[in-house]
């Protein structure tokens, strides 16, 4: 992997544990701002400002709760959901702004710190997305770019948790092999390739491929108050 590369690889899994962190809420407050921000550039139009609001609305209706789940012994259960680490948004053609725009802001809101690898047509697109966030307070090692020919190199690597592809079938497939070829953690692969209609961009549960879930259990009963559980425990009838 090249050394640019991997400089970005390794300041992006740096920032990630705080930007996860963050309350959605607060995710969701500086992607709006992004998402103001687009009525200065003139590659960008409104659709691509829309794209954002709803991923950052379902962020709240689908994964800002704490959900509660009483144990049969008293304990309490907490389940919440995390960012799976970093994400490449990745288009080795040219795609429509509000396609990638809704990757990031999903990726984002989830979670996530996103690798944006676009077409080299597409470059200076990346370039300004990437830029207008920073620009508005989010790190710069939270969103950055690669050329599209660090790619591949980029994605063997077991620390990528996932790739959010926009692209053919064939494109589709040689990622997945990719991904399937290398050692580690088993990466997340998202495909949107109707280009026209984004539906799995559009999906209302998209949101649900970005995170894994987290629980945290608390044990609260007092050993003599389930003295006929702990008996049932040790096999005593």
């Amino acid at each position: 992997m090249l050394n640019s590369t991997q400089k970005i690889l390794n300041d992006a899994l740096q920032v990630w544990p705080s930007w996860n962190d963050l309350q959605l809420n607060q995710r969701g407050q500086l992607l709006q701002a992004w998402a103001r921000s687009f009525d200065k550039q003139q590659t960008i139009d409104s659709l691509a400002t829309q794209m954002v609001n709803f991923q950052v609305k379902q962020g709240q209706t689908l994964i800002a709760e704490t959900i509660e789940m009483p144990g049969p012994t008293g304990e309490t259960n907490e389940l919440t959901t995390a960012g799976r680490g970093i994400f490449v948004i990745a288009a080795p053609q040219e795609v429509p702004v509000t396609a990638i725009v809704g990757l990031i802001s999903a990726a984002l809101i989830s979670g996530n710190v996103v690798i944006l690898s676009l077409c080299a047509q597409q470059q200076s697109i990346a370039n300004d997305l990437c830029t207008s966030l920073h620009k508005i307070g989010v790190d710069n090692a939270i969103a950055s770019v690669i050329e599209s020919d660090e790619l591949l190199p980029l994605i063997e690597s077991p620390r990528i948790a996932g790739v959010a592809l926009m692209g053919n079938r064939a494109e589709v497939l040689e990622i997945n092999k990719c991904l399937a070829m290398r050692p580690g953690q088993i990466a997340q692969l998202i495909a949107e390739t109707d280009l026209e209609n984004l539906p799995t961009i559009t999906d209302n549960y998209l949101l649900y491929r970005f995170i894994t879930e987290k629980t945290q259990t608390v044990n609260i009963t007092a050993v003599g108050g389930n003295a006929t559980l702990l008996a049932l425990g040790c096999g005593d009838q």
